[in-house]
């Protein structure tokens, strides 16, 4: 007949033995976790140390590097003289040595703050040789494209651009 409380104690003891050795192995592999970290730190400090000192911010972009990401975007398509692209972007925040951005997939972060100030219509989208840019919309752009929808009571539609009579609009 078979013992099941031998069997019982066998398998206990292995198992303790197992939940040793992953004890042992956690504890290998956390002390290789922050030697590695460590050797980061080590690389960073030696890359810091040939690192020439930033350019003096433009003085409009001061606060930068204390804004959060939305801010941030915001200020740079706000000064820009010319539509930005996402890289751009990326590439101007980089510049101004702006860390908030996230290393895992800082592309992703921006398209997702630029998609929300599209939305709230902060700024809007135009093509420059073929890629989607933003342009940031002043207070002004902003009053003209609420304007766009309105009509007076005269039957007139008032445009960003324009006034011209409803009856004559093919949109």
């Amino acid at each position: 007949m078979t013992d099941f409380k031998a069997i019982r104690e066998q398998t206990i003891k292995e198992l303790e033995a197992k939940l040793q050795e992953r004890r042992e192995l956690d504890k290998k592999i956390l002390g290789l976790r922050q030697a590695i970290r460590g050797l980061d730190a080590y690389q960073q400090a030696e890359l810091d140390r040939y690192r020439l000192d930033p350019l003096p911010l433009p003085p409009e972009f001061e606060g930068i590097k204390k804004m959060g990401l939305t801010a941030a975007v915001s200020l740079i398509l706000e000064k820009s003289i010319e539509p930005l692209t996402a890289k751009q972007i990326r590439d101007r925040l980089e510049s101004f040595d702006y860390r908030k951005i996230p290393k895992g997939n800082p592309m992703a972060a921006i398209h997702g703050v630029l998609t929300r100030l599209e939305r709230a219509k902060r700024i809007s989208q135009v093509e420059t040789d073929g890629k989607k840019a933003f342009n940031w919309n002043s207070p002004f752009d902003r009053f003209l494209n609420e304007m766009d929808s309105y009509t007076l009571g005269t039957g007139t539609k008032v445009t960003g651009t324009a006034l011209h009579f409803l009856g004559d609009d093919k949109d």
